[in-house]
């Protein structure tokens, strides 16, 4: 049987895996009857281990198929995981609500919460998607690379092995990962682009535990993401400032939340400054960001720590605000946003804003996160999941 990361009784372990029986052997029939394995294997692993590897690629399908009704506790490695996600969402994808049979659970009584939980979502074949894995580290390979290539302590900090990811890795990857030192390494990547990767690891990072996130400070918030940033660039003696005095306030010089440059032969050079601040404070703090900055600062950074609002509300809000954002002195509009982009690479949920500086007509970019602990309806979930109802 294939293990889950529950403590559940084995009567309920067997039922889920009957589930995932009925998954694979419908994948497993389907290509043996239309003779299209190398279509739909496409759909579950990297199209490069396809082509490479086609006959590994059907071997994990099948095993995973036998894994769910043989009697050994089976721990699934990462290529394993990851193609297991990805055939129950395609089972999802190429099938109707009514042909899925699912489980009959009617003969089963819980013997603890996990038990009803599981019991509760057994036939709601997106849980299995939470539920049959620790992480979904799987499916960050490749940001975690980047990461690693710019500098290879800093994922000591998130406890990610990355060897054991090795086969989700493209070969020239691989090899590159394999055998690059780590002096090489800190070159791979613009600074620019390390600091954006960062704050976004930090984020998605501490989203793991909303719970957690919802009852941290906002300045611990910072701390935390400061932390990190500091963790992952020290080795281009990069400085990460918290509350550091720079730029325009109401009363005199404001304070950072986030200042980071580089102080190198004698020689000062700022990078970035970011802001992080409760929803209901982005307004000011967005220009609060913009009147700190000046034209030798790279880029800028504001972070969202939402507790109490829905999200949609929230992306819809900020992009209504950073389209017709401007500040306007003697008639005269400065800092408009000139662009909006969604996406940061394969990072879909950064926002990048474009605006002018009025000193010399360069432009500067502005990363847009949100670090998002407000989210009643999973915890809803959850707690009518974990109840005596």
């Amino acid at each position: 049987m294939i293990e889950i990361p529950y403590s559940i009784s084995k009567e309920v372990k067997i039922k889920v895996n009957q589930v995932l029986e009925e998954i694979s052997d419908f994948f497993i029939t389907l290509c043996e009857d239309s003779g299209d394995f190398d279509v739909h294997l496409q759909y579950i692993f990297p199209s490069f281990l396809v082509r490479k590897e086609f006959d590994r690629c059907k071997d994990i399908v099948y095993d995973i198929r036998d894994y769910t009704v043989d009697k050994f506790p089976h721990v699934l490695k990462p290529l394993y995981q990851y193609a297991l996600f990805h055939l129950i969402q395609w089972y999802i994808d190429v099938t109707e609500e009514d042909e899925f049979i699912g489980v009959d659970i009617s003969d089963i009584s819980p013997l603890s919460e996990d038990d009803e939980f599981i019991i509760k979502n057994i036939n709601n074949l997106e849980s299995y998607k939470e539920f049959l894995f620790d992480d979904h580290d799987f499916l960050d390979v490749d940001n975690f690379l980047t990461i690693y290539f710019a500098n290879p302590d800093i994922l000591k900090k998130f406890n990610i092995e990355l060897n054991d990811y090795i086969d989700l890795m493209p070969y020239d990857i691989r090899e590159r990962y394999l055998c690059t030192n780590r002096n090489k390494q800190n070159t791979e990547v613009e600074l620019e682009e390390l600091i954006v990767r960062l704050i976004y690891t930090a984020i998605k990072q501490k989203e793991k535990d909303p719970r957690r996130l919802r009852e941290t400070k906002e300045t611990e918030l910072s701390d935390d993401i400061a932390h990190i940033l500091q963790a992952g660039l020290s080795a281009r003696d990069v400085v990460i400032a918290r509350e550091q005095p720079y730029g325009f306030a109401l009363k005199g010089i404001g304070e950072l939340d986030f200042f980071i440059y580089t102080q190198s032969n004698s020689t000062f050079s700022p990078i970035a400054i970011g802001e992080n601040k409760e929803w209901n404070n982005f307004t000011k703090h967005f220009k609060q960001l913009i009147g700190y900055m000046n034209e030798d600062i790279d880029f800028g950074f504001t972070i969202i720590f939402n507790k109490e609002t829905n999200l949609k509300t929230i992306l819809k809000n900020r992009e209504t605000f950073l389209r017709e954002f401007f500040v306007e002195l003697n008639g005269k509009k400065y800092f408009e946003t000139i662009e909006l982009t969604r996406g940061f690479k394969e990072l879909k949920d950064i926002v990048i804003s474009t605006h002018k500086n009025p000193e010399n007509g360069t432009l500067f970019k502005v990363y847009h996160f949100i670090a998002n602990a407000y989210r009643p309806e999973r915890e809803e979930a959850a707690k009518q999941a974990r109840s005596n109802k």
